[in-house]
């Protein structure tokens, strides 16, 4: 994995798990309604899993289209997470090594 991705992916997962530690002391029912800071903190979750995605599929040496398979929910996360690594050596992969890899 490509190590500045990878960092930047667990910073963001880190973001995320703070906020869903956050919203649920605010309120049983709905953070946006009873208190505005919820609304605050259910943005940034959403943000931050989607970046932490992102930048994992980077980290990996994946194109952001991977990203598709969150349609399938969490069958689509799983399969995100049980991709193949193609960057083994932490370089990203260059026209070279690209042709080498198979489809």
């Amino acid at each position: 994995m490509i190590a500045a991705y990878k960092r930047k992916s667990n910073i963001a997962a880190v973001v995320c798990a703070l906020s869903i530690a956050g919203v649920v002391p605010i309120s049983p029912d709905d953070p946006g309604h009873n208190n505005p800071f919820g609304t605050i903190l259910v943005v940034s979750y959403c943000v931050s899993f989607l970046l932490a995605l992102w930048w994992l599929l980077k980290a990996k040496g994946r194109s952001g289209g991977n990203l598709c398979w969150l349609f399938l929910s969490v069958i689509g996360f799983v399969v995100i997470l049980r991709l193949e690594d193609r960057c083994k050596d932490g370089q990203p992969l260059t026209l070279e090594t690209s042709s080498d890899m198979s489809p």
